[in-house]
């Protein structure tokens, strides 16, 4: 009708809009279910039960957890509402999106089970490094790594040839696949990293061969974060503050165990053995506890779809090479992969600290000399005031001053050396330790 009143009509015409092709049959399923709960062809209640039964796939109990548990979360939210009136338009809302990001996670479920598998190979060799394992038993690991890496990689080039998402239905997850030529300056760094590793493991370099194997890690890790953020849509929401605060709590922790690693190895060179019964068990119990409670601030803020510093996967893999060696009874060398997993707190905390304050998003793109500094540390695994990139309290992070806490520990040390005999095995060890002073 226009504005003098003519009215008009004109034939319906039927218009099929684009979507984006799924070809796993679970995913499927759940954008089936997405679809019947948008157009109302099934009410909530129903699609919550259908859910509940997809996220019951043993499948996704052993391969992709984080997909179960979003179904579950969806699930619960419809089945709270057992008509439509109980269901408000932001929790449907909440819902039609959640499912879209899950059936993308699942489609590209053969890429997380492939980066799974690259993990453990990863760990295997990593083990097998620091144990000083035999050279058949280390180039052994080093095939199971080759051909995992080669899977990994295969796989994180599919996404791209998957079709642009459903225009009508999606909020722009995005397109995986990234960049064609930064994808494969990663594979060959990834490659070169590969052989790197091999070539010093065969020339009996295997501390040498640990640093590349980290390295490659880190690498491996960005790119995958890279990927998946993409396909999901990654924005930042205001769930950041609070794992600031959760990651500040977690450095005072790590600081605290590593004083007690501190007092370990000293008792330890005092009776000249490794420090016996519950008290390196009990040390490793704790590290262990907070290194999951990182994985699950980790997983947080993934869910909350916003990306994931890559420090913060340097410091859970510190914190689990720490409660290794504390199982061992290595309190020394636990010390120094826990100065390690504090630093890289720290460097996390700034990175979200400056993400939250608008200060450049390409900060979180990681720091590609993330470990330059390791060879500057101190006995602690600290970096010496005036060195690395991360001076406390930049953050406004709350924490006693590492000055007072140096002076405090080395006021102990020189209280050790008096009460020491001359070269004995406890006088030695301090003396070592005050040569960084």
């Amino acid at each position: 009708e226009d504005f003098i009143g003519q009215k008009s009509k004109s034939k319906e015409i039927e218009i099929l809009l684009p979507e984006k092709p799924f070809k796993n049959l679970i995913a499927i399923s759940i954008i089936n279910q997405r679809k019947n709960l948008s157009l109302n062809k099934e009410k909530p209640f129903e699609v919550g039960k259908v859910l509940a039964e997809i996220a019951a796939s043993k499948f996704l109990e052993e391969n992709l957890a984080v997909a179960k548990d979003w179904l579950l979360e969806s699930s619960d939210i419809l089945l709270e509402s057992k008509d439509n009136s109980l269901l408000t338009s932001e929790k449907k809302s909440f819902v039609i999106d959640l499912l879209w990001k899950t059936a993308l996670f699942v489609e590209s479920g053969q890429l997380s089970i492939a980066e799974n598998e690259l993990r453990r190979a990863q760990q295997d060799l990593e083990e097998a490094l620091s144990d000083g394992g035999n050279g058949a038993e280390i180039q052994e690991m080093i095939n199971n790594l080759d051909n995992a890496l080669a899977k990994y990689l295969d796989e994180l080039e599919k996404p791209q040839e998957i079709d642009a998402p459903q225009v009508s239905e999606s909020d722009d997850p995005g397109d995986r696949g990234g960049e064609n030529g930064a994808q494969s300056n990663e594979r060959e760094n990834l490659e070169e990293k590969l052989e790197d590793i091999a070539e010093l493991t065969a020339s009996g370099s295997l501390d040498e061969a640990q640093d590349q194997l980290d390295e490659m890690q880190d690498i491996s890790e960005g790119v995958d974060r890279d990927a998946l953020g993409e396909a999901m849509g990654e924005q930042e929401t205001d769930s950041q503050p609070m794992a600031m605060q959760q990651i500040s709590e977690m450095m005072q922790e790590q600081e605290a165990l590593m004083e007690d690693s501190f007092e370990q190895s000293l008792n330890a060179a005092q009776a000249d053995q490794k420090t016996p019964g519950s008290g390196p068990a009990n040390a490793g119990q704790k590290q262990e506890t907070l290194r999951q409670q990182l994985e699950d601030v980790m997983h947080e803020i993934s869910e909350s779809d916003n990306p994931v510093p890559e420090e913060l996967g340097r410091a859970e893999r510190s914190m689990r090479q720490a409660q290794k060696e504390l199982q061992r009874g290595r309190p020394d060398r636990a010390q120094v992969a826990q100065g390690r997993a504090i630093e890289q707190l720290k460097k996390a905390a700034e990175k979200m600290d400056k993400m939250h304050s608008g200060n450049g998003p390409s900060q979180m793109a990681g720091d590609s000399n993330g470990n330059s500094d390791r060879d500057s540390r101190d006995p602690l695994g600290r970096v010496p005031p005036g060195q690395g990139n991360s001076p406390g309290g930049d953050v406004g992070i709350i924490m006693e001053s590492d000055n007072t806490k140096a002076k405090k520990i080395v006021k102990q040390l020189y209280k050790k050396a008096e009460n020491s005999i001359k070269g004995s095995i406890e006088r030695n060890y301090v003396d070592s330790l005050l040569d960084w002073y």
